[in-house]
């Protein structure tokens, strides 16, 4: 498998039953975990391969997606439906490990740019105290603070 990013319900943390989790495969097939977390997270490449063969994703929740990093498309479904702050953590990490860009949609304009030069911002809570995250990205302080 190559150039392929996985995302899948995994364990969670004190006070949260799961959270988001996240492993790819590079351009030349090498795993790496990208975030993982609790019973569920999956750690090593023989977890990636296990989770992936198993139609009915026993162990895990229902919900894994995987992604086509090779395909433009698939990408920015994957940027423009996650909260900006996870998609900055990823894009930082997976920069590390791969020549693959994330680009994704500015919220005010509208414009397509690299993860990597937008800022992740109108910060809010889960309203249970246990996370804070970013829900948009923007191009721009100047769109971040349009009104």
């Amino acid at each position: 498998m190559i150039n392929t990013m996985v995302e899948y319900k995994g364990g969670g943390f004190d006070g949260c039953h799961w959270q988001w989790n996240y492993f790819m495969f590079d351009e030349g097939g090498t795993f790496h975990n990208l975030f993982s977390s609790g019973r569920k997270g999956v750690k090593t490449e023989l977890e990636a391969q296990n989770l992936l063969a198993d139609p009915n994703r026993e162990h895990y929740s229902v919900k894994v997606t995987v992604y086509d990093m090779s395909v433009p498309a698939e990408m920015h479904d994957f940027v423009d439906g996650m909260v900006a702050s996870t998609v900055k953590q990823l894009d930082a990490h997976m920069a590390e490990l791969t020549t693959a860009q994330l680009r994704g949609h500015c919220t005010e304009c509208d414009d397509l740019h690299p993860v990597s030069d937008m800022n992740a911002e109108d910060w809010t809570g889960d309203g249970h105290g246990i996370e804070f995250f970013a829900m948009n990205l923007y191009c721009s302080m100047e769109c971040a603070n349009a009104d």
